[in-house]
């Protein structure tokens, strides 16, 4: 349709395609930009039949302004790299769409943040907040009163029980547990399989383990 809105979508590996079979499901239709933020990226092969076109992301500045009604999706794993992403998205005046699935459970009272993404089978309990460009992937649960900071990622499985915190830039390995009122710093990491029953509240920490203990501060 002529009329379609232009959606550019960071990113060109396996999350961009589970955000794509989602995005198929809606009554709204879009061209689908997919931007590759890395050199040597390559389209993943379910992207193909729907792809408008591929740029690079050094592009973008000269190609958003020829296009009309444009719109941005981050569909990117890595947490440091959706910020980023989302740095140079506000730099062009875009706004993000919220991605979520038809199957996905919303309770009532709660606050979804702009561009994030609720995937398939994902579960969000009553007076839960989400911030921006929050990833809840496949089956992930975010219980009621749990706070869940923007640039945030629940793996597959991942679980933030009733009244726990998740600060900005956490990353939830598949089938992990943050249990109720704990609290995981901002940038940390829970190991796949890991269950924390106590809050650590340390900067970029990386947490293993049942129960959960740190194992080293990133990048040290």
């Amino acid at each position: 349709m002529i009329n379609e809105p232009h959606l550019l979508i960071f990113g060109v590996g396996g999350h961009a395609s589970a955000v794509v079979e989602v995005l198929k499901s809606r009554e709204d239709h879009f061209r689908f930009i997919f931007v590759n933020h890395q050199t040597g990226g390559e389209l993943h092969p379910l992207l193909e039949a729907v792809a408008h076109d591929v740029v690079p992301e050094e592009n973008l500045s000269g190609i958003v302004p020829k296009l009309s009604n444009v719109k941005f999706h981050i569909a990117i794993g890595d947490n440091s790299i959706r910020v980023k992403c989302a740095q140079i998205a506000s730099s062009l005046k875009l706004s993000p769409v919220t991605v979520i699935s038809p199957t996905a459970q919303i309770s009532s009272n709660t606050r979804v943040g702009m561009g994030s993404f609720l995937g398939a089978g994902s579960f969000l309990g009553p007076n839960a907040t989400l911030g921006q460009h929050v990833i809840l992937n496949t089956h992930a649960v975010v219980e009621h009163d749990a706070t869940v900071g923007s640039f945030c990622h629940l793996g597959p499985g991942a679980r933030a029980l009733g009244a726990s915190k998740m600060n900005e830039g956490a990353f939830l390995g598949a089938n992990s547990v943050v249990l109720s009122n704990c609290e995981i710093g901002p940038w940390s990491t829970l190991g796949a399989l890991s269950f924390l029953n106590t809050s650590h509240i340390g900067h970029g920490e990386v947490l293993v383990g049942a129960p959960a203990r740190p194992l080293k501060a990133k990048g040290a």
